[in-house]
């Protein structure tokens, strides 16, 4: 598949990270899920990111938000989680005698 507008032409040291929000949303128009859209970003965060360590670039334009999406987060619902019973009084576990 080939997304029109795509980043491949764009020189690094153009690249921003307006551009890269707008790739992702052609990608997301274009029909690609969530998760590879993520997937491609996390690629290419990944890529600028060594780019940065070899002093290649100057910054990760790539590192963005994911709540800018379009995608509400999901909480599931609360558990009833039980809470470990209390040790019985008078035992004293602190204190570890060696015979």
């Amino acid at each position: 598949m080939t997304v029109e507008g795509s980043i491949g032409n764009i020189k690094l040291s153009q690249l921003t990270t307006g551009s890269v929000i707008e790739f992702r949303d052609r990608l997301l128009e274009a029909g690609v899920t969530v998760v590879t859209t993520r997937k491609i970003l996390s690629t290419l965060q990944q890529s600028l990111s060594h780019a940065v360590d070899r002093d290649r670039v100057g910054t990760n334009v790539a590192v963005i938000g994911r709540r800018d999406e379009g995608v509400r987060k999901t909480v599931p619902p609360a558990i009833n989680i039980r809470k470990p019973k209390a040790e019985p009084t008078g035992t004293d576990t602190s204190s570890d005698q060696k015979s």
